[in-house]
């Protein structure tokens, strides 16, 4: 096998996979996974006979928080390659110490960086990981956003002709992009709707700005950071103020009233990990508990509602006469 490591992907054997991947684009490239492992913290596609394993993120916070997230299938960051045993960890700072987190053969092959073989004088180090220097478009210099973790000593030569000898971290290191957002908020030309309830206010607001994506600026709370210059911490799961306070501001065009059709709230939601970052979902502060019917006949194409609520009888009783299914 030979894996050749590029900017935003890699190749193995000459056929490309690109990060972040899905296990069907695996599947695609090394056939069935001998075993998949699902762990809390992400899963293990284990391929046994090639020395070889693909991890997927547990959460989708990283990949979102760098704007680097596609989709839930799109969840795999890493693979390793596990070439010898005679390093005591893969990760030395991983949750994976169980024997069944290693394959069952070791990896026999060929490590290649924009196809050419790095020894660790030549590789550049950022933070412990090796990545190629690389030029953009433009011109300018940056590291490539595919890095490998190389275990053992960096005094002891990192291949035996076209054989790679210590394990190996193949991982994405995405650098979210600059934001150019405006997050002023303007005043709209037109009448706008009112909310007697935030956390309605809040599932419209998904459905508008993220799910429909007609409801502008587009909120992320990473740039809206940048944006304001505030020192936030933002590694987090109480509400950001500055996020809660944007929200309570923006207004919304009665026009858009008509684009919903149905509300989905969740705890995966994007507008609640832009107000709460780390938020696991697991208590109710964003709970649609009372709503009013002035409110609610703002939206006269709103046909059903999945909702997080501590009582669903009073948003039914109050919705179904309506016409509004309410799950």
């Amino acid at each position: 096998m030979n894996i050749d490591v590029l900017d935003y992907e890699i190749t193995i054997d000459g056929k490309l996979l690109k990060f972040p991947m899905s296990y069907e684009e695996v599947r695609s490239v090394m056939g069935e996974a001998s075993r998949i492992i699902e762990e809390d913290w992400g899963t293990l596609y284990m391929y046994d006979d090639s020395g070889v394993f693909f991890e997927s993120l547990g959460s989708p916070k990283y990949l979102k928080k760098q704007k680097a997230y596609i989709d839930e299938d799109h969840s795999i960051t890493s693979l390793t390659l596990y070439v010898t045993a005679k390093q005591d960890t893969l990760q030395e700072m991983s949750v994976h110490k169980h024997p069944d987190f290693y394959p069952h053969s070791f990896y026999v092959g060929n490590v290649t960086f924009f196809g050419k073989k790095r020894e660790n004088s030549s590789l550049n180090k950022y933070y412990g990981c090796y990545q190629e220097m690389i030029t953009t478009p433009e011109g300018e210099y940056e590291l490539a956003h595919v890095g490998a973790y190389v275990r053992g000593n960096d005094e002891d030569p990192n291949y035996d002709g076209d054989v790679f000898l210590k394990n190996l971290i193949i991982t994405f290191k995405p650098k979210r992009p600059k934001s150019h957002e405006n997050y002023s908020i303007i005043q709209p030309d037109e009448e706008c709707l009112v909310f007697d309830n935030f956390n309605f206010k809040l599932a419209v607001i998904q459905e508008l700005m993220y799910e429909l994506e007609v409801l502008k600026p587009y909120f992320d709370i990473y740039d809206y950071k940048q944006f304001r210059k505030a020192k936030w911490n933002l590694e987090t799961d109480k509400n950001i103020r500055g996020a809660v306070n944007f929200f309570k501001e923006l207004m919304i065009p009665v026009s858009m009233a008509e684009r919903v059709e149905e509300i989905y709230m969740n705890g995966g939601n994007d507008i609640y990990g832009n107000i709460a970052p780390f938020w696991d979902g697991e208590d109710g502060r964003f709970d649609l508990d009372s709503l009013s019917e002035t409110e609610v006949k703002q939206f006269t194409n709103l046909r059903k509602m999945t909702i997080m609520t501590s009582n669903p009888d009073r948003i039914k009783a109050l919705c179904e006469p309506m016409g509004i299914e309410v799950v």
